[in-house]
This record gives structure tokens, sequence and C-alpha cells, in this order.
């Protein structure tokens, strides 16, 4: 079986990637699990394998792959008929996440009729209103109109960065402008962007939306690191920057997935990043 994300929202994408390997690791007891980035030609070596492989004691195997489009023309031919010898083997789950649709040549995997299709494009307008309210109310935060608007000039077309901005948002008491109501105000929403940064915290993340010089990230980076900041806290901070770069954001949302399926951790995802 195979399913196929894809689109320009990394945050969404990746919310419904999760779902999906829990959702698959709770109808199964005995699989083999694996994940693969194909920016690195080894992990295309290890995928070809890990298909090939038999195992004694677990019969389904569950793959997922990243950046599935970035071989050279050979292992493209090969995965493709890969994945095409693949569609409807229900002993192999293979997810494919990608920030685009596919090249010509993998245009099956669009096929509804052969794949499990999932589109995620960037919200904006009304679409990013409505997300913004809904994923608000899951958090039980209740929001006045201008901040929401404050909410949706900020992190239109990011809704990684909205996301982190929400979570930070639970934290604070409501502003005394709007605590006879308990909804979050500008005001509010203006504190927790530097509230939860230290200026150095700050300095980095501007140096990372504006393509700093690796001169200067990498010092930036080491004195974080040398006044014991959180990773963590690092990480999620840059991820809500209103000011990054669609490649950027990509990079972020792949360094999310391989912190929490356990190939990374949040300080070696910051050191690449720098790199």
């Amino acid at each position: 079986m195979i399913i196929y994300l894809y689109g320009s929202d990394s945050y969404r994408r990746s919310q419904n990637l999760n779902k999906l390997i829990e959702g698959f690791r709770q109808k199964n007891t005995s699989f083999s699990e694996e994940y693969f980035n194909f920016t690195n030609e080894n992990d295309y070596i290890k995928f070809h394998d890990f298909l090939l492989q038999q195992s004694m004691f677990s019969f389904k195997k569950l793959a997922v792959i990243n950046n599935p489009f970035e071989l050279d023309k050979d292992k493209s031919t090969k995965l493709k008929e890969i994945l095409k010898h693949n569609i409807g083997v229900e002993e192999d789950f293979i997810i494919i996440s990608s920030d685009a649709e596919p090249p010509k040549e993998f245009e099956f995997l669009l096929d509804l009729s052969k794949t499990n299709v999932h589109k995620f494009g960037a919200l904006d307008g009304a679409r990013m209103e409505h997300y913004i309210n809904t994923e608000a109310e899951k958090l039980n935060i209740s929001l006045t109109p201008k901040a929401t608007a404050l909410l949706l000039k900020l992190f239109s077309n990011n809704s990684w960065g909205l996301i982190t901005e929400l979570q930070k948002l639970q934290f604070i008491n409501p502003s005394a402008a709007a605590q006879d109501n308990g909804k979050i105000d500008v005001k509010d929403i203006e504190e927790t962007l530097v509230y939860f940064a230290t200026s150095d915290i700050r300095s980095f993340s501007n140096l990372i939306s504006r393509n700093g010089a690796q001169k200067q990230i990498l010092p930036a980076l080491e004195n974080l690191f040398f006044n014991n900041e959180e990773p963590a806290k690092v990480f999620n901070f840059i991820s809500a920057n209103p000011f990054l770069n669609f490649e950027t954001l990509k990079k972020m949302a792949d360094y999310d997935v391989a912190v929490k399926s356990g190939k990374l951790d949040y300080e070696t995802a910051l050191l690449d990043l720098c790199l």
C-alpha cells in the first residue's frame, strides 16, 4: 500500500503523517519500521534492502520516505519500478511525504484508484482564519477578532509558526483589556513573541531568516549552547519566525520528523541548519 502526502504546508502534512504512523502501529503488533530521506543516496539503498529483507518475527513493514524525488536518473527509474510493484501489496505500508507534486514519471502516485493521496496546500485568507480559530479551540484558547487578524497577518502560509505561537499562548493570562471575556488579545500576542526568547535566541532566529553568513550563524549557535539554552526551545522559536523562507520551513519540517522518529536530536538539527 502506498500513501502519498504532498503540499507546501509542512506542518499539516507532518501531523497527518504522524497520525498515519500511529494508526499503523495500533493496528499491527508485529512489524518493521524505518525512515528514509532520499537527499542521502545511502537511504535509497537501505530502502531497497528493507523491502527485500525477510523476518521471522515481523510480517508487515512500514517505510516512511521524505524527499523522494532527489535521486539521480538511474535510481529514480528503479524507485519508480519498486513503487509500482508495491501498489496493492498489503504487507508493505509505504508513506511518501513531499513538498511538491511528483515529477512526470511519478504521476501515477496521484492516481486515486492506485494510491491514497492527500494534498496539503498553503492556507491563506478565509481558510487560514478558519484554521487559526479551529486550532485555538483545540487548545482551549479564545481569541478576539483583532488577535485572529494579527495571527493571520503574521503567519499566513506558515501553519508551523502559527501552531508554535498558539502553544505559547496557552500559558499566559489574557491582558487586562480582554480579561472580561477571557480572550487573548493583540497585546498578549505581541508579548509572547518576545517573552519566550532571550535576545540571543531572537538574534539567532533573525540570522536564520535573513540567510546570514555561516561565519555569523555558527558563533551565534555556539553562544546559545554555551549559555545552556534548551535546543528544543530554540528550534521551536525559529519555527515560529514568520519571515522564514520556504526552503528553511521545509528543512525545519524534515528536522522535526527526524527528531520525533528518533533519528536526530534538536541540537544536531540546529547545527545542520547552520551548515
